[in-house]
């Protein structure tokens, strides 16, 4: 009899728990749309490089405001016009400014500087960031 009990008590709370935990991992799913990692995952971002300079990018280089490195490519194929990519960062802090340079395949650089990845979700590279 205690048995039954328990199995109709399991049977009446299981779609309650699963309702949570749907709901849990409809909220990560979101999160990791807008470049926001689960918090089991410190200290790294994904966000997206929108090409909007009208040319293939064939680098995309993010460092953090004021550091005098730029670091290595993140691309690892070209990025073509209109297309967009999901980079990441290690060591993410959220109260930092960044920096992002990319290169197009006849050697231009466009840059952005001194941007925080806390309020953007997707970078756009637009012909106006063109270095001179």
């Amino acid at each position: 009899m205690v048995k039954n009990r328990i199995f109709f008590l399991i049977l009446l709370l299981f779609p309650v728990f699963a309702a949570f935990a749907q709901d849990a991992d409809r909220a990560d799913a979101a999160n990791r749309r807008r470049g926001i990692q689960p918090s089991g995952d410190p200290g790294r971002i994904s966000f997206s490089v929108m090409n909007e300079v009208g040319y293939t990018l064939k680098s995309v280089f993010v460092c953090k405001a004021g550091d005098k490195e730029w670091g290595e490519n993140m691309l690892s194929n070209p990025l073509y016009p209109k297309v967009r990519v999901t980079v990441s960062i290690e060591g993410f802090d959220k109260d930092s400014l960044y920096n992002i340079r990319v290169q197009d395949d006849g050697g231009d650089f466009y840059s952005k500087y001194d941007f925080s990845l806390r309020e953007r979700i997707t970078v756009r590279m637009v012909i106006d960031d063109l270095e001179f």
